[in-house]
């Protein structure tokens, strides 16, 4: 169980955290930005530094980008 909610409001809700843009972003900057939260991963969408953000369990996270990749 992670103490970190599962969505926030505001980004900046999570504390400070690295935040890392996907290296697949396009010429807009359109993306996601993500950041290791520990037993959880943080994402937000870059263009809203401080919009709303989720949180997904590491392993799901880590199975997600298993496949996509």
């Amino acid at each position: 169980m992670s103490d970190y909610p599962a969505v926030v409001e505001h980004a900046s809700e999570l504390g400070v955290v690295a935040w890392v843009k996907a290296t697949a972003s396009n010429e807009t900057g359109s993306c996601v930005e993500v950041a290791n939260l520990g037993s959880v991963a943080g994402v937000r969408d870059s263009k809203l530094a401080d919009g709303p953000a989720f949180t997904v369990d590491g392993a799901a996270w880590s199975a997600f980008l298993a496949r996509v990749q």
